[in-house]
């Protein structure tokens, strides 16, 4: 059972072909064969992908990008249409392949303390490819690296390719916390963690350099093409250059406001600002972010005239009790989770969402508690929040793994006694607000979490590589989402498995919506705060409005997929 694809193929030289298909209105997804074969990872790949997007980039207004191994993700500016389609081929054909200039190129050397104490499973390492310790990390020193991808996380380079004699699979159970600035292995890859996090790559040393820095340009100290080459350092090295990176990075943090005119009595779900999220980040292995239900975002500021971008809160599950200490004007859109205003007298009105409201000083704002209406609630302010510290890649979103963006400018949610600033309202502006601002009925999105919800998709990516069987699977069949929800992803629970394809595909990039299917057979739909790049296959993307419905689904819920 398959779908015509919006998809082009074309020659980019006498054994080189090129694919490129359209994942949604404003990406397109590049893909290479070489005599009809995938091709295989190699150096020279980097120098193809880049020749690609310079010539993509020269034509069309090419928004962000991820560069990884074998495949390229361009993000435009603007819709795709007939025309634009024309043009990428057309660019694409007329690519005149090149050697890179070797002179242009600069090594990237890092510092690395090499030592049991920090490098968790060198022995572990040495005892299974029959080395000595020192033999391991000589080993890993000889060997110039190149960066093939950046993802997982920002600034997490995919360097390879680690010699023969060292490569292992990754560990079968990831460690829970991997500490910042480890240098790891994994089969024929590379990397250091610029961040504590998660991780299943077997830990070599410890390295003290500042990997990414969202007050430097480029943030990331690494780029796709690049050289990097380690050199070993002792123990007294490694505490110098490392209390150096932690002084600098104290320096770096910027000031936030210590109070504001919105006082956060109570924060029991996921509280978080958010605005339409970070553009140009992805290159650099940053998530896009923003509003998980974007529809609900965008009527949000239109309802108070705002700019489309003005930052606002996300509530998930409710739980969020505020106060506020001068005159406004809000507007709450998205899931009903029961909110209330308790006014000065501790009478309390119930408010429906989808519409704007004047909020009085010294009065609350209660968003109670999930009702199997939706999930996720947005509260705007007239004006939008006001913030001291300058946005990172032109936002204020909060992404809470990345430890990026907020109100405080490191990745918090909201929590009882944090403050935010917003606008004074004037009293002409409170008067002109009426229970007429509103979203009409027919522009609402709202759902009922007992409701099966149907999600539209297209076939993209590798669903080329799944079997007609496994096709009509995913499509015929009702999935029931999880507890594993976040806004990461959505895990969903298949009653019949999907067969995934045979062999492994290399990591690239992935939008939001992307579907992938795990080893066991159940598909895991990315959202807004998603890892960059992706291993798994992934066999469809949904539509921007089933994004924005998935968003508000709850565990239990039915969910089925559709061809859109």
């Amino acid at each position: 059972m398959r779908v015509n694809q919006l998809h082009t193929t074309g020659q980019l030289s006498d054994t080189i072909q090129w694919r490129f298909e359209v994942l949604n209105p404003r990406s397109i997804f590049i893909t290479f064969t070489e005599n009809g074969n995938a091709v295989v990872v190699e150096p020279r790949w980097i120098h193809i992908i880049k020749q690609c997007l310079d010539a993509l980039q020269a034509q069309l207004a090419v928004q962000d990008n991820i560069s990884a191994y074998t495949s390229l993700l361009v993000e435009l500016a603007e819709p795709i249409e007939s025309a634009t389609l024309k043009t990428i081929a057309q660019l694409l054909s007329n690519i005149h392949l090149c050697q890179p200039d070797q002179s242009s190129l600069n090594v990237l050397v890092l510092p690395v303390f090499y030592d049991e104490s920090v490098g968790q499973d060198l022995s572990y390492i040495a005892s299974q490819k029959g080395m000595t310790v020192q033999d391991v990390i000589q080993c890993h020193l000889n060997t110039s690296y190149q960066v093939y991808a950046l993802g997982f996380s920002p600034g997490f380079a995919f360097m390879g390719e680690v010699s023969e004699r060292l490569r292992l699979p990754r560990r079968s159970t990831p460690r829970q916390c991997v500490p910042k600035g480890a240098v790891a292995i994994a089969e024929n890859q590379t990397a250091i963690y610029p961040n504590e996090s998660p991780g299943g790559w077997h830990i070599i040393g410890r390295c003290p350099t500042t990997l990414f820095n969202t007050n430097c340009k480029p943030a990331s100290i690494f780029s796709v093409g690049q050289t990097v080459q380690f050199k070993a350092i002792n123990q007294a090295e490694f505490h110098v250059l490392q209390q150096k990176a932690d002084r600098d990075k104290s320096t770096e943090i910027d000031k936030v406001l210590e109070r504001g005119n919105i006082k956060i009595i109570k924060a029991g779900g996921l509280a978080i600002v958010v605005d339409q999220g970070r553009v140009s980040a992805q290159q650099q292995g940053l998530t896009e972010s923003g509003p998980m239900d974007a529809h609900a975002f965008y009527w949000a500021n239109y309802l108070l005239a705002n700019s489309p971008n003005s930052p606002m809160l996300e509530v998930s599950m409710g739980g969020l009790s505020l106060r506020v200490e001068c005159d406004t004007v809000f507007a709450l859109t998205g899931a009903d989770l029961n909110a209330e205003i308790e006014g000065l007298d501790g009478t309390r009105q119930s408010i429906s969402p989808w519409m704007s409201y004047r909020l009085f000083k010294d009065e609350i704002l209660h968003i109670k508690f999930f009702k199997h209406k939706g999930l996720r609630s947005y509260i705007a302010f007239k004006g939008g929040l006001i913030f001291s510290h300058q946005p990172i890649f032109n936002s204020y979103s909060t992404v809470v793994r990345e430890n990026l963006g907020g109100h405080k400018n490191n990745g918090s949610a909201l929590q009882a006694g944090d403050t935010l600033n917003i606008h004074s309202t004037s009293s002409i502006e409170l008067c002109q607000v009426s229970y007429l601002t509103a979203t009409p009925y027919r522009l609402r999105t709202v759902i009922n979490n007992h409701d099966r919800l149907t999600l539209k998709v297209v076939l993209a990516y590798q669903a080329d590589l799944f079997t007609d069987d496994a096709i009509s699977c995913f499509l015929n069949q009702d999935y029931q989402v999880s507890q594993l929800i976040d806004r990461m992803a959505y895990r969903l629970i298949a009653s019949e498995k999907i067969a995934v394809p045979e062999g492994t595909i290399n990591s690239e990039g992935t939008v939001v919506g992307s579907v992938q299917i795990t080893p066991d057979g159940e598909p895991i739909v990315l959202m807004r705060d998603r890892q960059t790049i992706g291993g798994y296959p992934k066999i469809a993307v949904l539509d921007a409005k089933s994004i924005n419905l998935l968003s508000q689904a709850s565990p239990k819920q039915a969910v089925r997929f559709s061809l859109g």
